[in-house]
């Protein structure tokens, strides 16, 4: 079980930071995208 309960972790952190890269990325240049079109 540990190695499942740390595969989960890590998939829960990778997920994470993938969603908080993405709201950087829509709050520096998804608002001037907009704005543009």
């Amino acid at each position: 079980m540990p190695y499942l309960s740390g595969f989960c972790i890590s998939r829960v952190m990778y997920i994470l930071s993938l969603l908080f890269t993405l709201i950087l990325i829509a709050e520096t240049t998804g608002t001037g995208v907009n704005y543009k079109w």
